[in-house]
């Protein structure tokens, strides 16, 4: 597949089949995000893989309750959101958060060196790493997106990132940007439309 085709074909699944991804293939893809633009020339990110259903378990467990799609729709109705397809998106989407985790063929979990302390960094210079595992990890979408895998990250809490660390032994210097399911999609997944955009309409020549 094509890179634009592979782009094209990117979608956000949060409802996986049973069908594994071969240890081939996982390799593939993440060995994709190793070759994203890198702030300081040394890719210094890793992937850790939990393959182990128990161990999934206990990474988890600080994530809240699962809620129900009626405690969903309050939770958008107070957030505000007024796009149609944003709020079934969501509601959809806020109900399944630890069930994704558990069910994706592959779940990672990518790290980067983060030499000063994340969330008190005082330049935009400072968040050079943390932009920089982000380019890594949309090249691991996009090139899993070409075998027809798709994946879903979530953003870890304060109280999930700090036990997550503490139970794989990660090393202090280095940060958890969010968990990375993949997994090849049920057939019968709902697709939510993505809202219609106009390259035309975002492009600004010489100023705004």
């Amino acid at each position: 597949m094509e890179a634009l085709d592979a782009i094209a074909n990117r979608k956000t699944s949060r409802r996986f089949s049973s069908k594994k991804i071969s240890s081939d293939i996982l390799t593939s893809i993440l060995d994709a995000g190793l070759h994203a633009p890198s702030n300081d020339h040394m890719r210094k990110w890793e992937y850790v893989i939990i393959d182990d259903l128990d161990k999934r378990m206990l990474l988890i467990e600080k994530i809240a309750k699962e809620r129900t799609t009626n405690e969903a729709a309050k939770i958008v109705e107070k957030v505000g959101y007024k796009n149609e397809e944003q709020r079934k998106m969501y509601i959809d989407a806020i109900p399944l958060q630890r069930k994704m985790l558990l069910t994706a063929s592959a779940l990672v979990l990518p790290f980067f060196f983060q030499g000063k302390e994340l969330l008190k960094l005082k330049s935009l210079s400072d968040l050079n790493y943390f932009a920089s595992i982000w380019c890594s990890i949309e090249n691991i979408l996009i090139a899993a997106a070409s075998y027809n895998i798709q994946g879903v990250t979530r953003i870890p809490s304060e109280e999930e990132r700090i036990h997550i660390k503490k139970e794989l032994n990660i090393p202090s210097e280095y940060e958890l940007p969010c968990y990375l399911a993949l997994g090849y999609p049920e057939e019968d997944e709902q697709v939510f439309k993505q809202v219609n955009m106009n390259i035309a309409d975002h492009i600004h020549i010489n100023s705004w």
